[in-house]
């Protein structure tokens, strides 16, 4: 059978004259984020990371990466005593130094349930206070993430997942849903058509579900985690490939593990196909939830990554007759059914000319092919990485 991929175009191709620029504040939440190993937290900096490495295969440019970052603190402590012992920095400096003499593309800002009982009132200050510096060098452009940590390893670290919480100032920080959502939507309301939330807890809480009902290619929920609270190589992966997708915008579905990045080479905990895996699950959460910012995809493409091809009628077909796993529903009718398959025929077919389009009843394809370009942001106004 003959295979073909038609990339999409969503935007101008960004080039390798320009640069993603991405600063980072949270705590050891934030450093999974970055995939980074635990040789790199307590030394220094691995370069590059994991996800500079992954975003950088993405968009096909550099990504010059900062961040402040202190294990076990909330903003409220790195905003009023920044220098303080076991703060992680690059080589631009402590926050009071990078973001106001850097100009940004994206800030992300982690929240943080700590003993100290940080109210809801008090992360959106904060928040506002890096937003403000961030400015000064930014001009009022960098983009905000706000993101969210997951539960610990136990099931009742997870027990206030789904709770709704008040939309009270004194709301105190935690682990759920509501709680996210909530502090997305009072900075969103401050800095209007900047923010996006990048809940890392909301993806996955889904791949611990789904893991519980034997409906993943891993064995146990345990195996996300390192320890009771913080992420395996494969849950690092899941929190990099959140930010990763809310930057992108669009699916990271195809873009391959990092094997050349210290830690995650063929011997890492993470196999490909969890991986896939693992970027599917989280292009569906983000892809429901309207605060992550994340694009909508072409008619067809029901894995989100800019390209139409034998990947997207391999969703159709592991959900077909689904009416709760959505992806490949096309046309909205609440079931993936037949005429969703027609749907992804039809654009498959009209982007590109000698195309054997596999029929239903076709064995299921494995292979997920390549990853589109997303559309350059805006010109940066260079950054100094020295």
């Amino acid at each position: 059978m003959l295979i073909a991929a038609v990339q999409l175009l969503v935007g101008a191709s960004a080039t390798s004259t320009h640069a993603l620029n991405l600063f980072q504040v949270g705590n050891s939440f934030t450093f999974d984020s970055l995939a980074i190993t635990d040789v790199g937290f307590w030394t220094g900096p691995v370069t590059p990371v994991g996800t500079v490495r992954m975003l950088e295969t993405a968009l096909g440019e550099s990504v010059n990466l900062g961040y402040h970052v202190r294990g076990n603190t909330t903003l409220e402590s790195m905003w009023t005593d920044p220098t303080s012992t076991g703060t992680f920095r690059t080589s631009y400096g402590y926050h009071p130094t990078a973001l106001p003499n850097n100009d940004w593309d994206y800030l992300t800002l982690q929240t943080f349930p700590s003993l100290s009982n940080p109210t809801l009132s008090n992360e959106v200050a904060r928040m506002q206070d890096f937003i403000a510096s961030a400015d000064q060098g930014g001009g009022g452009q960098t983009k905000i993430i706000v993101y969210g940590p997951w539960a610990g390893k136990a099931e009742s670290a997870w027990s206030q997942w789904n709770t709704p919480v008040a939309d009270d100032p004194d709301t105190l920080a935690n682990y759920s849903a509501s709680y996210h959502n909530l502090l997305y939507d009072k900075v969103a309301a401050l800095n209007p058509g900047r923010v996006q939330l990048a809940s890392a807890g909301k993806v996955i809480r889904e791949i611990r579900d789904r893991i519980l009902a034997g409906d993943a290619p891993f064995n146990s929920s345990d195996e996300l985690y390192r320890d009771d609270i913080h992420m395996s190589m494969a849950g690092r992966f899941a929190a990099s490939t959140t930010i990763q997708t809310v930057i992108l915008r669009h699916s990271t579905v195809g873009q391959p593990v990092p094997r050349d990045v210290p830690n995650w080479d063929a011997d890492a905990d993470i196999t490909d196909e969890q991986a896939a895996w693992i970027q599917l699950v989280a292009w569906e959460v983000l892809l429901a939830d309207e605060r992550s910012g994340v694009l909508a995809p072409a008619a067809g493409d029901f894995d989100g990554n800019g390209v139409i091809d034998e990947g997207d009628y391999d969703v159709w077909a592991t959900h077909y007759g689904s009416t709760t796993r959505l992806l490949a529903d096309g046309n909205d009718n609440g079931v993936v059914d037949a005429a969703d398959y027609t749907i992804w025929r039809d654009a498959f077919a009209a982007a590109a000319t000698s195309i054997a389009v596999p029929e239903p009843a076709a064995a299921l394809l494995t292979a997920m092919l390549g990853v589109s370009l997303v559309a350059r942001r805006r010109v940066v106004r260079g950054v100094d990485a020295a």
